[in-house]
């Protein structure tokens, strides 16, 4: 070990210049994975366990209480300090400009680009705050570093101001014990703002509560938030204007909509069925679309100009002793299968998560097996929704227009086809029989996010559950009669 460790390395840097952030606009990475013989600094480092959180579970989190709070650790990774023998390892080169000598310099802490510094940083948080601060009073901050903070982003919500208060001070305290620095505060509530010092505040904070500029609001972890009206909007860099109609400009174009919770998911399907289009009539990556995919595209391109004006609220309405239940609807098409989630808080519904896949192309389902595919996902996005926000799974129902699928899941594995049983086996492993229940196509918000959508058709028929949800029983849809599957 000690004679592999006599050599020395000189890392490749160069600046990363971000124009849309507030403090370091310039951020200078080391280059760890330039080659050098065949092999680079990254090649020799191990990045160890992945300590990230789940970005959507992350967002769930913040979006559970009436009061949110962002925070931005500070040059995280400039804090750790490296181990002497891998110093060397860590040299560069320097020099003020062409007439200066080089200078050489050795780099003390860990680097932005090196593979192992997110895995360091985030462990020396984590341990940092389960060793030094274990008591009682330290647990809801420990669980905004393990559970709802993204590399240097911790993002949470709490159910008053006072609590945003003693959460940011438990906060900057672990931190502080290991000369960590929260700042970019921000949050909803103007009285736990007033609270916060100045230079620890978001820059652009005080801007959006003036209307002084032209902020299009925060983001919290790439999800644009407005937190004077605490709404979220879908975040894109789309040019509709310079997008080539070609299969490369269409999948650069819906690329750069980013809805990690698929606020405007059948809008966005729309395009992902068009794309798919194009691969079955063969088109190579820069072929001109065809001229009814490009009427199409082109339709697309024009409403994708006010993606950033849908908005959704932030808080789901969950406070500490309101009743809460989760429901989820399913729906299939030829070109693709859908689920969203609801969640219903007292008498109110709001939007939850979606996802949606594109049917297979290689094997063709039939449309009861498509609407068993949305049933599956269904129950994967419970699995998602459910502990965070109910914390009971039992407090899940599904809802599904599919005769079929009823009529499936009130069988057994063994009267089932091979590729309907184990879907049933892993829909009834997770979730009972009695969750599930039927209600007429026309009914089914998932439908919607199952064929694609206009943008402008869902604020109305997509930001909220079916009324019947939040009624009583005695008002729900009833399956009158169910008959044995053609399948």
């Amino acid at each position: 070990r000690n004679e592999h460790r006599k050599g020395k390395f000189y890392i490749p840097h160069f600046p990363v210049l971000r124009e849309d952030k507030t403090t370091t606009k310039t951020r200078i990475v080391m280059d760890c994975r330039a080659q050098w013989q065949g092999r680079s600094m990254n090649d020799a480092i191990h990045k160890g366990p992945d300590f990230l959180c789940n970005l959507v579970n992350v967002l769930h989190r913040f979006r559970r209480f009436k009061v949110a709070l962002q925070a931005d650790v500070q040059e995280m990774f400039l804090q750790i300090r490296l181990p002497q023998d891998d110093k060397a390892y860590h040299r560069w080169l320097y020099r003020e400009s062409p007439t200066h000598p080089i200078r050489e310099f050795e780099m003390q802490v860990h680097v932005f680009g090196n593979a192992g510094s997110p895995c360091i940083a985030l462990f020396a948080a984590r341990h940092n705050a389960e060793i030094y601060f274990p008591a009682e009073e330290f647990k809801r901050a420990r669980e905004t570093i393990t559970e709802s903070t993204i590399m240097d982003d911790a993002i949470d919500s709490v159910h008053s101001p006072a609590e945003a208060a003693d959460l940011l001070h438990r906060l900057q305290t672990i931190y502080g014990h290991i000369s960590m620095n929260l700042r970019k505060v921000a949050s909803n509530s103007a009285e736990f703002m007033s609270s916060v010092d100045e230079e620890s505040r978001a820059p652009q904070l005080t801007n959006i509560m003036l209307g002084l500029a032209d902020e299009e609001g925060l983001k919290a972890l790439g999800v644009l938030w407005d937190p004077v009206d605490d709404k979220l909007a879908v975040a894109t860099t789309l040019d509709p204007a310079s997008c080539p109609h070609t299969k490369r400009g269409l999948l650069s174009a819906y690329a750069q909509v980013f809805d990690p919770l698929g606020f405007v998911l059948p809008f966005v399907v729309r395009a992902r069925i068009l794309f798919q289009s194009c691969w079955v009539e063969g088109l190579d990556w820069d072929d001109q679309l065809p001229a009814a995919e490009d009427k199409l595209w082109t339709a697309w391109l024009e409403e994708a100009l006010a993606v950033k004006e849908f908005q959704i609220p932030r808080w789901l309405g969950l406070g500490p002793e309101t009743a809460k239940q989760v429901h989820i609807f399913c729906d299939a098409s030829k070109q693709a299968f859908a689920a969203v989630a609801y969640i219903i808080a007292g008498s109110s519904s709001n939007f939850v998560q979606a996802r949606a896949h594109v049917a297979p192309v290689r094997c063709t389902f039939s449309i009861p097996r498509m609407e068993l595919q949305s049933a599956k996902l269904a129950v994967q996005l419970a699995v998602t929704v459910c502990p965070i926000l109910t914390e009971d799974l039992s407090k899940c129902y599904f809802w599904t227009d599919s005769k079929d699928t009823i009529w499936w899941l009130s069988l057994t594995a063994k009267q089932l086809a091979p590729f309907v049983a184990n879907r049933v086996s892993f829909i009834l492993q997770r979730m009972s029989r009695e969750q599930w229940h039927w209600l007429p196509g026309t009914m089914n918000p998932a439908d919607l996010a199952s064929r694609g959508s206009q943008l402008g058709l869902l604020q109305d028929k997509w930001l909220k559950a079916p009324s019947f949800i939040a009624q009583p029983d005695d008002n729900c849809p009833q399956l009158d009669e169910l008959k044995p599957s053609s399948e």
